[in-house]
């Protein structure tokens, strides 16, 4: 779920901080990559191909001399189990109503008279007069939401998992293993100059202390959006501490939020009280703070360091790529020719032009 907001309230009080980059700004620089949070964007938007689709993410990458660094997730901390409830119960309630819409679809075909008496699904749309008309729905109307339903039930296997690992190994292409999460160790690299910045959408990365987190990456063009974290302290006039304590107080994974303060209030009460247990002392009663407000276990978990996090330098670099056999793997995955063509012609031209720096 990442901060609640908190790309707004940057938009509002830090906007100087977010800037359109083109990739090559981060030419023989390396960057980390949220490998779970693609995972799902990629198979998502490539019809579940997510082979052909990282394969297009690393050229682009590659085509601008940077380094990519895949961090795969560890074990989550126990102050997520909520978030990741919500998550679970969110995927039960998907395919409860992909399976109520199939069942539908299989009634109506053998019988179209029980369209007419379908409330469930009733459509709304606009009228050649502008106004918004609700009309019962048809097969096709089912048929389509049957289809959405199901592009959205994105399914991500630990074998998946094992083949993208296996991709990157023939590519040459680095990964980690978290101990924790992929984005807290994506942005403790950034935080401690092992990497130019973070490749990501979850906006923990800023919390978490990555100086530069990079998002709306796309394979089909060389322009990224930057969020530059010291501009951000810089401009709202807060020490990181304090940014923690607002991303906080906007609604994290750790803790619950206290309820009715949103990302303005959350910003003019750290400016006035300067942290969180000042603010507790000074609270309206109509704020209620949940029994659970661990607000210090979140703040230690962004602030925390990754242990002998120095010893991942040697796993950040690029190894020598396997055509031969990188050949074969796309042809298994039905990788499209147009991206082994663009393999083919230029995987090693493009690996020469920066293993030297990658390697140093």
């Amino acid at each position: 779920m990442g901060i609640k907001n908190l790309r707004s309230l940057i938009e509002k009080y830090a906007i100087d901080s977010i800037t359109k980059k083109h990739l090559e700004t981060y030419n023989n620089k390396i960057i980390t990559i949220d490998t779970s949070l693609y995972m799902y964007r990629i198979k998502y938007s490539n019809n579940n191909n997510f082979i052909d689709g990282f394969i297009k993410q690393i050229m682009r990458l590659l085509r601008n001399r940077i380094t990519p660094v895949y961090i795969f997730d560890g074990a989550p901390p126990a102050e997520k189990e909520t978030v990741l409830q919500i998550r679970r119960d969110k995927i039960i309630t998907l395919h409860e109503r992909i399976k109520d819409v199939e069942t539908l679809i299989e009634s109506a075909i053998i019988n179209p008279e029980i369209l007419n008496d379908i409330n469930k699904f009733k459509v709304k749309e606009v009228n050649k007069t502008g106004d918004l008309i609700e009309r019962k729905c048809t097969l096709k109307d089912l048929e389509e939401e049957y289809q959405k339903l199901n592009k959205r039930n994105i399914n991500v296997s630990k074998t998946d998992f094992k083949d993208l690992k296996t991709l990157f190994k023939l590519m040459g292409i680095p990964y980690i293993e978290s101990n924790g999460e992929a984005e807290t160790l994506c942005a403790k690299l950034c935080r401690c100059n092992m990497v130019e910045g973070c490749m990501s959408e979850d906006m923990d990365i800023l919390p978490n202390g990555g100086r530069k987190f990079l998002r709306k990456f796309n394979c089909n063009n060389n322009f990224i959006v930057e969020y530059n974290l010291d501009i951000i302290l810089e401009k709202m006039n807060f020490s990181y501490k304090q940014f923690i304590d607002v991303c906080i107080l906007c609604g994290c994974d750790y803790c619950p939020k206290i309820t009715g303060i949103g990302p303005i209030n959350a910003y003019k009460l750290i400016k006035k009280y300067s942290n969180i247990e000042t603010i507790l002392e000074n609270l309206s009663k109509k704020n209620k703070v949940p029994k659970n407000f661990n607000y210090q276990k979140a703040r230690d978990l962004f602030i925390c360091e990754y242990d002998n996090i120095q010893c991942l330098e040697d796993q950040m670099k690029l190894y020598n790529p396997n055509i031969e056999e990188l050949n074969n793997y796309m042809e298994h995955f039905k990788v499209s020719d147009k991206t082994k063509k663009l393999v083919n012609a230029s995987l090693m031209y493009f690996y020469n032009r920066i293993k030297d720096i990658s390697n140093k």
